[in-house]
Parts: structure tokens; C-alpha cells; sequence
């Protein structure tokens, strides 16, 4: 090879039809022991979201339910506690 990426026609079509295995996607830093917001302690998942105040925060449900943007990108990304992964 002389460093060209080359590409099947079953490649091709799996990336298209959307067949292909996407990565998962990890949190890479400690896991949080507890909500910036209110205190608790994070035992099942945690988002790390922005909030309605511009900052962001490592929360609890409770916490971005009253004043997280949501998740998906540019707000936030819910995390379980146990495996670091992403959720949904």
C-alpha cells in the first residue's frame, strides 16, 4: 500500500445504509462522585450538560431536569455510572 485507505463495495454500502458498527463512546476522565448543582451522590447516571445559566455541569437527573439544556450535541450527554458509556 502506499498509504491510500481502500474501501469495498460492501463498506461502501454498509456506511450508506447505516449497517455499519458505530463506536461507543466513553467518558475518558474520572467518573463524578457527585452533582455540581445539588450534592448528590451519582450513583446511577449522570449528564454532563449545559445548563439555562451557560456553564457546564456534572448532574444528577434531578439537576437537569430544572435547569439542564437537554442532551444530544451541543447540550449534553448522559453517562451510566457503572461503564463510563454513553447512554442512548
Amino acid at each position: 500500500m502506499n498509504g491510500q485507505i481502500t474501501f469495498t463495495v460492501g463498506d461502501v454500502l454498509a456506511h450508506k445504509h447505516g449497517t455499519v458498527d458505530k463506536p461507543k463512546k466513553y467518558w475518558c476522565g474520572p467518573i463524578p462522585k457527585k452533582c455540581d448543582i445539588c450534592g448528590e451522590i451519582l450513583t446511577d447516571v449522570w449528564i454532563d450538560g449545559r445548563t439555562i445559566y451557560g456553564p457546564w455541569a456534572d448532574m444528577c437527573r434531578t439537576c437537569h431536569g430544572r435547569i439542564g439544556c437537554g442532551v444530544g450535541v451541543g447540550n449534553g450527554q448522559m453517562y451510566d455510572c457503572r461503564e463510563k458509556k454513553l447512554r442512548g
